[in-house]
């Protein structure tokens, strides 16, 4: 902040020192931390996903869009600090969420992060065991599953609803 003082004299010699004016000279843009979504890639299993970005110092406005679209969609706030927004229309998926934030003085600041949507099961087919009776005890198990362009976390089995998960590679 600065404050400055204005001296003034006419050619008569009249003299005038009352004005003075506060004034702040602000060049830094606001940092953004990104609290949801989670930074770096994380997938989520629900199309419902909640936006939430805190501002180092206080904002006029913060705006996010999805993969550098044309559209750019407005985050409310109760303090100018902490900005939220929730959509519940985001398709499967991946995504960059990408944030824009006017400082008061209007000063932009950016951040972007990206995630996942990933709501369809996985696929999973068994060939072998049938839904048959059998006369011996060993059995081969083979099975396919597939994700639509998501990795295979886990894969499983139990017999006979037991307490014992076989985990399977």
């Amino acid at each position: 902040n600065y404050l400055a003082y204005f001296y003034f004299t006419d050619i008569n010699g009249n003299f005038n020192g009352t004005e003075r004016i506060n004034f702040t000279i602000d060049t830094s843009a606001p940092k953004i931390t990104i609290n949801s979504p989670q930074p770096i890639f994380v997938n989520y299993s629900v199309s419902n996903v909640m936006f939430n970005i805190t501002l180092d110092s206080a904002g006029s406005i913060c705006l996010y869009s999805l993969n550098g679209g044309a559209f750019n969609i407005s985050m409310s706030t109760q303090n100018n600090i902490a900005y939220n927004a929730t959509n519940s229309s985001i398709a499967d998926g991946l995504y960059t969420a990408g944030f824009y934030c006017n400082a008061t003085l209007g000063n932009l600041g950016t951040n972007t992060t990206g995630f996942r949507i990933d709501t369809k099961p996985p696929n999973v087919t068994l060939f072998n065991p049938q839904a048959i009776n059998y006369t011996f005890n060993f059995l081969g198990l083979n099975f396919s599953t597939s994700d639509s362009g998501v990795k295979q976390e886990s894969c499983w089995y139990n017999l006979d609803n037991g307490n014992d998960n076989v985990s399977l590679p």
